[in-house]
């Protein structure tokens, strides 16, 4: 069954009446959809996922925390808008990439997956470049990664976050944009010690900081791990970030510049959890 959200008399996820995504010329969304979590039903949350990212319509959709059992739920409801690029993988969880059919131009995309050389926990970089709107022919690449977990591997999440900085700088020469987003698991030193490179920028600060959409993975207003035994902190931080670079090529088109940064997923199902553990955020770009 979907996801029926508390409130809602059609049990539809709620869409943002302050953008539409006629409004802009591209929209992504990167959402940890908590694979992991055992106790919430994991094919009930993943049909709130769909039904999310149905009322949002993004032209690529970034997912981290993909699990057989909720990638099945993904196929079954979204096959008919969604070109589903998965590895075929034996790990028991990664990354996806969807690009909507009506609006993307896959047909000379190229879809590579890079195992991060110092990861311990399977962690690697997706890439889909190549990628062209149909509605304003910019030629596009998006990667996402769930960077190393814990905190005593400061280290090498670091390298990682490092790793997503050259590919990105590799990508632009031949794009139009590149955008980045993903679970980093980064904390504030980390980031502070592993400086963008010219051109690359933080997608949340380059929108003006929206501080409703400051914390994405927020145990004060989504109790999913209290529910499972949590007796910590409660944990306020935006770990799921966007990255963003023009690109290089040489031709007349206007830019895609980030317009908005904004959070979905945060309303409460009708089964007294929320879709995951993290809300998904989203970007609205305009051409500029």
């Amino acid at each position: 069954m979907a996801g029926v959200y508390a409130g809602s008399a059609t049990g539809a996820a709620p869409g943002n009446g302050n953008s539409t995504a006629q409004d802009c010329a591209f929209r992504i969304m990167s959402y940890n959809i908590d694979g992991l979590d055992n106790l919430h039903d994991i094919a009930m949350r993943a049909n709130a996922v769909c039904d999310i990212i149905e009322a949002e319509k993004p032209d690529v959709v970034l997912l981290q925390e993909v699990v057989a059992e909720n990638l099945l739920v993904l196929s079954n409801r979204l096959a008919r808008l969604y070109e589903i690029l998965a590895p075929s993988s034996e790990s028991r969880y990664y990354t996806a990439v969807l690009t909507r059919f009506e609006s993307c131009d896959t047909s000379s995309a190229v879809h590579t997956v890079d195992n991060f050389p110092g990861s311990t926990m399977g962690r690697d970089l997706l890439q889909l470049s190549n990628v062209v709107s149909r509605k304003t022919q910019h030629r596009i690449a998006v990667c996402t990664a769930h960077l190393e977990s814990s905190g005593g591997i400061s280290a090498e999440r670091k390298r990682q976050l490092a790793c997503v900085y050259q590919a990105m700088m590799s990508l632009h020469i031949n794009h139009d944009m590149v955008l980045y987003g993903g679970d980093t698991n980064l904390k504030k030193a980390e980031v502070q010690a592993c400086p963008a490179p010219d051109g690359v920028e933080n997608v949340w600060e380059k929108c003006g900081s929206p501080q409703d959409a400051r914390y994405t993975f927020d145990m004060k207003s989504n109790d999913n791990n209290l529910q499972k035994g949590w007796s910590g902190p409660l944990i306020q931080t935006q770990i799921d970030k966007m990255f963003w670079t023009a690109g290089r090529l040489d031709n007349a088109r206007k830019a895609l510049l980030p317009r908005t940064f904004r959070l979905a997923g945060m309303e409460r199902m009708k089964q007294g959890f929320f879709p995951s553990d993290h809300f998904a955020v989203v970007c609205d770009l305009v051409e500029s």
